[in-house]
């Protein structure tokens, strides 16, 4: 018999923390829910209600559960190696690029973003005649790698390092001088933990357009730049990209306004709301 159930969102979870909130009624059985995005999902509303506690990613987020026995801010969890991860020569050279250059990380998650390659093959003349800069593109499990590749050398661009996946991808947060991604949950996470700047274009497929909410909230706090995939397939992801890296105040503000909106003790906070609730220390 479980001691603790705990739920991370989805409709697949509102069936186990619906029945253990009612099991523990009558036997000692807890209940919890973390919510990573700003704006809380239908199943964590509906679930507020009747679990033991709610751990949110953001302050703001505690407006989504007027009606919660408890709501606490712990931030949204991420793997220890983004926090201990160190720029150095030989992590440069892991990844094929050029230590002392301006580099640039683009990645769309694990499935990798077929529009944000396009974006920046678009007018990928401005970063191919950069001879200062280069890009790590991580392409996903989704897109042709060798094709990519293939892209970009017929364009004559050899600045952009091209990988399918990348297994350490704090190392290749430490290296970069400015983020481009989507604005998943955990993604937000990595980099306001890092202390990145970051362009972040949010994917407009998201349930409940939460990835727009999720950049604009950071974007409020000047803890990032949002750009609109429309815009950029429009326009080209090259010429963004250059005019951020080459403004070095507005990376640096962007980056110290990200470390204030993170929160580096994620784990910690989580593990210690739970481990509360699983002695069955008295709720308030």
């Amino acid at each position: 018999r479980p001691q603790l159930v705990i739920g991370m969102g989805g409709y697949a979870s509102f069936a186990p923390l619906f029945l253990g909130s009612l099991l523990g009624r009558v036997i000692p059985i807890r209940t919890v829910i973390h919510e990573q995005n700003l704006v809380a999902g239908l199943t964590h509303r509906l679930l507020s209600r009747f679990v033991d506690k709610v751990l949110v990613s953001y302050p703001r987020t505690r407006e989504d559960f007027p009606h919660a026995r408890r709501v606490v801010v712990t931030g949204n969890p991420i793997r220890e190696e983004f926090l201990l991860s160190k720029r150095s020569e030989a992590a440069y050279r892991r990844f094929g690029l050029v230590p002392g250059k301006k580099t640039v990380l683009v990645f769309g998650g694990s499935r990798g973003s077929s529009t944000l390659v396009r974006a920046l093959l678009q007018k990928i003349d401005a970063i191919a005649a950069d001879g200062e800069l280069q890009v790590l593109l991580v392409t996903g499990d989704a897109e042709d790698e060798n094709a990519i590749r293939k892209a970009f050398a017929n364009e004559g661009v050899k600045n952009v390092i091209v990988r399918r996946y990348i297994d350490r991808m704090g190392e290749a947060f430490a290296l970069a001088d400015l983020i481009v991604s989507r604005a998943g949950a955990t993604t937000l996470a990595e980099i306001t933990s890092c202390g990145k700047p970051a362009l972040l274009v949010p994917w407009p497929g998201a349930a409940e357009d939460h990835q727009r909410r999720n950049a604009r909230y950071l974007a409020a706090a000047g803890a990032c730049a949002v750009a609109e995939e429309d815009e950029l397939l429009e326009e080209g992801l090259a010429p963004v990209i250059e005019a951020m890296v080459r403004d070095e105040v507005r990376l640096n503000r962007i980056g110290r306004n990200a470390a204030q909106v993170g929160q580096r003790s994620a784990v910690r906070l989580i593990l210690g709301e739970i481990e509360s609730l699983a002695r069955g220390e008295a709720q308030t």
